[in-house]
């Protein structure tokens, strides 16, 4: 029997053939066929686009690539701008000229002289007495600190400006702690530790005449009473006036400390045996710090304060440490006026800086309006002078100087015959004025010559009647005199 290839006794299609002839099917389903042609993807002669993708439409318009992305403003496909930004500030430390965008970067030498840098390279504690004095360091940041780090120096506050009317200012001063200090228990000095306390004032600090050397020695309910004393100078450890205190003190008997503060002196202690002001420590809570701070003394002065303290501390084992050599001057001056003074309103160095001033002073450097020059100030006299400020009396005015006349000038020195008196100057008038040189039309005639407008009208009502015969009657017999 033929097979399907016509084949008597023939197998057929082989197994895997597609046909008689032996052919096998391609990729693309055709019997003998070629398969997919060499530079296409797929049977239907599509090829591959620029994403890979078999007959796709590759990078889509507007895009930079297969992903969809863009490019930046710096040229980058997806890119962040970053390739292309910089600083763009001519002036900053880190100036980028080929950067096209500016992207915050732009930075300053810090006082080191380190771009972008924050001070740190060349700053540290600059004052010589504290423990962590940085030799090195060209600008001090306030890490300073005394006391084996228990104190971090002295500080000052205002308590009231010119409460006295004298220009003098009540200060408060502190000592600055840390959390691991207890407690203040000793303020002192010695010859190898000062301790003082000076006002740059000619009358040192104000001590009231009822005060105390000491806060705690100050009675508040005197203040009513003598208001002066609120002000007075004193130390004190911790305690205000009217607070429980236990401070003791001793003195070198050579020093005359307090006697010096009292009488507007500066204080100082600086002998061997020196003095000191104490507290007997854990009997009160006086030196133990409030905010980090315990108050030292109060003082009055219209001057600067230099103060050099020494303090005993405590820590919170109850081990004793020792600031010394702590150092303020206050107040602080944060404004110095053009003369150079602290604080100053630029008086000490004002004047009169117009050199032809009788005033004039050749050391002002501001003019403050005080310029004097003496002259004639009277616009109309013949040496007026238009840059005197002040009348010296030297003006030579003339014109007329009578007081009765119409043009009188009181500032006229020489009359010039000028002067016009108005008034009647008809001979014949009853009110003729012989110095009268300008008729005002005021000439009066008496009413028995029957001149006028309205002839016997006597009492000039405007008619004649009744009651000017009876004046008539009255006048009758009357001598008329010239």
């Amino acid at each position: 029997m033929n097979d399907e290839c016509g084949v008597c006794g023939g197998g057929g299609i082989a197994d895997g053939d597609c046909d008689c002839a032996g052919n096998v099917l391609d990729e693309c389903g055709v019997c003998g066929g070629g398969g997919i042609a060499d530079g296409t993807c797929d049977c239907a002669g599509n090829v591959l686009d620029d994403c890979g993708v078999c007959g796709g439409g590759g990078i889509a318009d507007g895009d930079c690539d297969c992903d969809g992305s863009q490019l930046d403003d710096c040229g980058v496909c997806g890119g962040d701008n970053s390739t292309c930004g910089g600083c763009t500030d001519a002036s900053a430390c880190n100036y980028d000229p080929s950067a096209v965008f500016d992207d915050g970067s732009c930075a300053q030498d810090d006082m080191c002289g380190v771009c972008g840098g924050d001070g740190s390279s060349c700053s540290g504690c600059m004052n010589p007495d504290a423990q962590n004095y940085d030799p090195a360091a060209m600008y001090d940041d306030g890490s300073c600190s005394w006391g084996d780090g228990l104190s971090t120096g002295l500080s000052y506050e205002v308590v009231s400006s010119d409460p006295l009317g004298t220009g003098a200012t009540t200060y408060r001063l502190f000592v600055n702690l840390t959390a691991d200090a207890a407690e203040v228990t000793a303020m002192y000095g010695t010859d190898t530790a000062p301790w003082e306390m000076a006002s740059s004032a000619s009358d040192g600090f104000y001590n009231d005449a009822v005060g105390s050397d000491f806060g705690g020695g100050v009675n508040p309910a005197f203040f009513a009473a003598f208001p002066s004393l609120e002000y007075d100078s004193w130390f004190t450890i911790g305690a205000e006036p009217g607070d429980d205190d236990g401070l003791n003190n001793a003195f070198d008997a050579a020093l005359s400390s307090l006697d010096d503060f009292n009488s507007g002196g500066d204080f100082v202690v600086n002998t061997f045996i020196g003095g000191s002001i104490f507290v007997v420590p854990g009997a009160n809570s006086q030196g133990v710090p409030v905010d980090g701070r315990v108050l030292l003394g109060q003082f009055t002065t219209s001057g600067q304060v230099n103060a050099l303290v020494n303090v005993q501390i405590r820590d919170q084992d109850a081990v004793s440490h020792y600031a010394e050599g702590m150092t303020l001057t206050f107040p602080t001056c944060t404004d110095i006026d053009e003369c150079g003074v602290c604080g100053g309103d630029n008086s000490s160095c004002s004047g009169c800086t117009d050199p032809n001033a009788d005033n004039y002073d050749s050391d002002a450097l501001f003019d403050d309006g005080s310029c004097m020059i003496m002259g004639c100030t009277n616009p109309n006299a013949e040496n007026y002078n238009p840059d005197a400020t002040d009348d010296d009396g030297s003006c030579l005015a003339t014109g007329c100087t009578y007081p009765s006349a119409d043009n009188y000038d009181a500032g006229n020195t020489s009359d010039d015959g000028s002067c016009v008196f108005s008034g009647c100057t008809d001979s014949l008038a009853f009110n003729y004025n012989v110095h009268a040189n300008n008729d005002d039309g005021s000439c009066d005639f008496e009413p028995c010559t029957g001149n006028g407008d309205c002839p016997f009208d006597t009492n000039g009502d405007g008619e004649i009647g009744s009651a000017d015969l009876l004046e008539f009657l009255i006048a009758y017999g009357s001598i008329c005199e010239n």
